[in-house]
């Protein structure tokens, strides 16, 4: 599931319906994983459904700058940057 985003008391509640409508659809479909990712922050993180035994906050990850130069440059070291609130997940790179 790409671009999950909500806001409001009942964020998580409806994000939780999604989620298992788009169970249903891909189960349907002989879909075998059904797969996101959201910061750990993110408020909405509450209505997905996690299975300790599939991911841990352990996992790694490879991320790539977005953007041309690879230095420290005018952008400085963003591995160094505080955790955000969300997470972009580029699914071309899958």
């Amino acid at each position: 599931m790409y671009g999950i985003g909500g806001e409001g008391p009942r964020a998580a509640k409806m994000v939780k319906s999604l989620c298992g409508h788009a169970h249903n659809l891909a189960k349907g479909g002989g879909c075998g994983v059904l797969a996101t990712e959201v910061a750990g922050e993110e408020p909405l993180r509450r209505g997905i459904p996690h299975w300790k035994v599939l991911s841990c906050e352990e996992d790694l990850w490879c991320i790539k700058r977005l953007g041309d130069d690879y230095s420290d440059g005018a952008l400085g070291d963003w591995t160094k940057s505080p955790p955000g609130a969300s997470v972009f997940v580029d699914p071309r790179e899958f």
